[in-house]
């Protein structure tokens, strides 16, 4: 899969591969936060703002939304940001591969990414019980 982005420089994209936790999703990629900005490491910059620019990226390119998110290309996928409903949306979830949602802070601003958990601070993550996770 080829996609060209007008720009200058060069991007960093936060997402996840989709393969393992479903039969019918395989090699998907799925986009949820931009890190570099044609060139612009969004250091400093709020999630609001960084999810604003991206999907400015590919407003042209969305062919479907789903109730999780965008379908920018054959497995490619922008998440879908929800702001309200947060109980009613988890209560919701009933496919395989929906695992629960992430709870993120809009105003919280990227730090340096020079370890895994270096922006873990403003999200939670709540899960689905199912047979597959201890927690």
């Amino acid at each position: 899969m080829c996609l060209v982005l007008e720009c200058n420089g060069w991007y960093v994209f936060a997402g996840e591969l989709l393969h393992s936790k479903t039969k019918h999703i395989k090699d998907t990629i799925y986009l949820f936060d931009l890190l570099v900005d044609d060139g612009i490491y969004l250091v400093g910059a709020t999630l609001q703002a960084r999810l604003k620019r991206l999907y400015a990226l590919f407003p042209t390119r969305v062919n479907t939304i789903t109730n999780s998110h965008y379908i920018i290309a054959p497995k490619l996928w922008l998440a879908a940001t929800i702001v309200k409903n947060f109980s009613e949306r988890f209560a919701a979830l009933c496919m395989p591969e929906d695992e629960g949602l992430v709870v993120k802070d809009p105003r919280a601003k990227l730090k340096l990414c020079v370890k895994a958990t270096a922006n873990a601070g403003s999200q939670v993550k709540c899960r689905k019980p199912t047979k597959n996770y201890s927690f």
